[in-house]
């Protein structure tokens, strides 16, 4: 992947097709950004799978202080 010429037993998917629950995964950490409204999709598509979500984004701990919504 960064033409390292070795295995990182790392797996990269599409994380658009990706079958999250086929993973087996029981917690996803999510770092894209602080925008609860850009992050969104991922958590949705993870909760769904029944993966838990951390998140470092500090609106989705608060959302209603940035868009009550």
């Amino acid at each position: 992947m960064a033409g390292l010429n070795s295995d990182l037993w790392i797996t990269v998917e599409d994380c658009e097709t990706a079958d999250y629950a086929a993973f087996g995964a029981n917690i996803a950490l999510v770092v894209q950004t602080e925008r609860l409204s850009l992050n969104w999709s991922a958590y949705h598509r993870l909760l769904s799978a029944g993966i838990n979500v951390i998140c470092h984004g500090s609106e989705s701990y608060l959302p209603q202080g940035v868009n009550a919504d």
